[in-house]
């Protein structure tokens, strides 16, 4: 036989045993329970794409594309041997040369038969710098199987991760698994020990790598360029006492509302009668301190669209929407809010208001009327006894579930609103319909970037608790099995606890975690609960810290764009949204240059003419407006008539209400 047809021969022998590669499962994923496993030859492949991708000049990556071509050559014909087969790594070792043996001897004593043994060789015994990066790319390849499978089939595969953690050499391959890591948010990041690595870069600039390649602008390590950026803000409040005061020509990214100008050079202040001490304070219900008096209206022109408000002082300040008639609260009926927002908000939208105006309490309002959730820890304060009437007797509640006693309850909030008389048609269709998110940023501060960043996710981490423990108690065997989106956020709170436990500058090193977090919380809601509703109060809570904060500027700008991406990926770039509001006193810049969440509806509620201000004070009719928009800046604030109907209700237990009504109501009219 010719020559030529004899190593063409052997070269479609050995062929033949490289296409038991494409026939061969990885035993690991077979074990595992995978549906459908990867064969050893397209693991064999994306490692050699992996190498082609590596840049770096110290190496040679043509050596390194072939190396991952050829080094589980062997397993085509002794299979994938794992530790978990009962097999010692003396006997792997001997029958993969063996088999490789084989293979070659098919080639002749060829130069590339050479070559591959050689190369399969320096592999096996990791004698060079190429071979340390091989090994490198076929356990990074397997962890991002890994995720992948952990996501189609949800499975559970951390043994795949635990062997791995801690061992990566290349700084490169190190800024993968850490993007692997993020990206599938499934796993904590290797401790900043483990990333370093023998090349010269340190764990902060493979970090700092993978947070500029994701152009999300959170840590920039050159001096960005000079622009007209605004970094400072007056002080929102006198609890908040930054080192020094901004000058008056400072810029600002916080826009305080304003009022409109007195009418007068003193605002009008209300001074009763020394026989007034019995009147309260703090609010239109029953006394816990009847020596209280009303004090000063010198805040009673404040801004509230249409109509526009008066608050007086600290009405109903320390009232929540679910204190009910049986409490003695003097309320007026603002449940039309709910049909004022669905009708004004498409998707996403922004209501800044000072303190004291009804922020918070329209806020439950709408959680309690569309929150799909039993919200138990939003009417626990109702007694149980409210639930009794002529159909429901006590013995009856004493019966009940605590689902059944928070729907009722809630039912019982909403049975004479005005919501319900006159949108019956919207009441049934919408009460108790949809999955709502409900964050509070009021704690979101720090000393440091890293305890802000920590407190951030601790916010983040509340709301997540409470879908993971109503998915528990709806589903027994859930722990066995768990779904893999609980697993991820699992893991996210795992790398949170740890890094609160390291030094400060390690929790800034993983800021985007807060993102991961909500990213898995939104999956894991819509996945099993559907598309969702968003209210986030006090969103200018963590902005008015980081302006306050003794940071340097760097860490300040990091803090700012994450909280700006934040809020593009809850309220822009989320699918899952179907409608979100944001709270706030600060009209803070959530875009820069254009881009951000820059679909954010302003509603804003301040008037600018002084007679329309009095005129609706003065003559707005209760309710003034019934949907729209006007129903939603209706439901803040209080106007004359509103005033009046809470003092002609607190006579039941203040009789001497009565005698000072007028006497307010003058008072309010001036």
């Amino acid at each position: 036989m010719p020559m030529s047809q004899t190593a063409a021969s052997s070269i479609i022998d050995f062929l033949s045993i490289v296409e038991q590669l494409k026939r061969t499962k990885r035993t690991g994923w077979v074990n595992s329970g995978v549906a459908a496993p990867e064969s050893i030859a397209d693991h064999m492949y994306r490692m050699s794409i992996m190498a082609m991708l590596i840049q770096d000049n110290a190496l040679d990556r043509t050596k390194c594309i072939k190396m991952a071509l050829v080094h589980d050559l062997a397993e085509a014909l002794v299979g994938d041997i794992t530790p978990f087969d009962g097999i010692d790594k003396q006997e792997k070792a001997a029958r993969e040369r063996q088999a490789m043996r084989e293979i070659v001897q098919t080639l002749g004593n060829s130069e590339v038969a050479q070559e591959i043994e050689s190369l399969w060789l320096e592999y096996e015994h990791d004698t060079s710098e190429e071979a340390h990066l091989v090994h490198d790319l076929d356990k990074c390849e397997m962890i991002q199987q890994a995720m992948e499978y952990e996501a189609s089939d949800h499975k559970q595969l951390d043994s795949f991760f635990n062997t791995t953690r801690g061992i990566f050499k290349h700084p490169q391959v190190q800024s993968w698994v850490e993007e692997i890591y993020y990206d599938f948010a499934d796993v904590s990041p290797p401790s900043s020990k483990r990333l370093c690595s023998d090349r010269g870069d340190s764990p902060q600039q493979s970090l700092l790598s993978l947070l500029n390649s994701q152009d999300c602008n959170i840590y920039t390590p050159t001096k960005p360029p000079k622009r007209k950026a605004v970094d400072e803000l007056p002080v929102p409040r006198k609890r908040h006492s930054p080192a020094k005061s901004p000058s008056s020509t400072d810029s600002s990214p916080f826009k305080l509302i304003s009022f409109p100008a007195s009418p007068t050079p003193e605002q009008p202040t209300l001074s009763l009668p020394p026989s007034s001490s019995s009147l309260p304070s703090s609010s239109l219900s029953a006394p816990a301190t009847p020596n209280q008096t009303f004090g000063n209206l010198a805040e009673v022109y404040r801004p509230s669209g249409s109509p526009i408000r008066v608050t007086g002082t600290k009405v109903v300040t320390d009232v929540s929407f679910t204190d009910t008639d049986a409490t003695g609260v003097c309320k007026v009926d603002k449940s039309l809010v709910c049909k004022g927002f669905w009708d004004s908000i498409n998707k996403a939208a922004r209501i800044c208001l000072p303190r004291r105006s009804g922020k918070t309490y329209n806020l439950i309002q709408l959680l309690l009327f569309f929150s799909c959730m039993p919200e138990q820890a939003k009417v626990k304060t109702m007694p149980d006894s409210l639930l009794c009437n002529g159909d429901i007797t006590a013995e009856d509640v004493a019966q009940m579930d605590l689902a059944t006693k928070c729907r009722l309850k809630r039912e019982r909030l909403f049975e004479d609103s005005l919501l319900r008389k006159l949108h019956s048609k919207f009441y049934h269709e919408h009460f108790m319909k949809y999955p709502v998110l409900h964050i509070n940023f009021s704690k979101c501060k720090g000393d440091t970037l890293g305890n802000f960043v920590i407190n951030l996710c601790g916010a983040l981490e509340l709301v997540a608790r409470v879908w993971i423990n109503s998915y528990y108690s709806q589903h027994s065997d859930a722990k066995s099995a768990m779904p893999v989106e609980i697993r991820k956020l699992e893991r996210l709170f795992e790398t949170v606890e740890r890094i609160s436990n390291e030094p400060e500058d390690t929790a800034a090193k993983y800021k985007t975690i807060a993102l991961r977090i909500f990213e898995a919380l939104s999956s894991f809601v819509s996945n099993y609960y559907g598309r969702y509703i968003l209210l986030v109060d006090e969103y200018d809570i963590p902005f008015t810290g980081i302006y306050l904060a003794d940071w340097d500027k760097k860490d300040k700008k990091a803090a700012r764009n994450l909280m700006k991406l934040l809020y593009q990926t809850m309220f822009k770039d989320n699918d899952n949204l179907i409608k979100g509001v944001l709270f706030g006193v600060f009209e803070v810049p959530l875009t820069e240059m254009g881009s951000g969440a820059n679909n954010i509806k302003e509603i804003r509620m301040v008037p600018t003419d002084e007679k329309d201000i009095r005129a609706s004070i003065l003559t707005a009719d209760c309710p003034h407006s019934r949907d729209g928009l006007d129903a939603l800046t209706d439901s803040f604030w209080f106007n004359a008539k509103e005033v009046e109907q809470m003092l002609d209700q607190s006579t039941s237990w203040c009789a001497k209400v009565a005698d000072y009504k007028m006497f307010i109501m003058d008072q309010i009219r001036e």
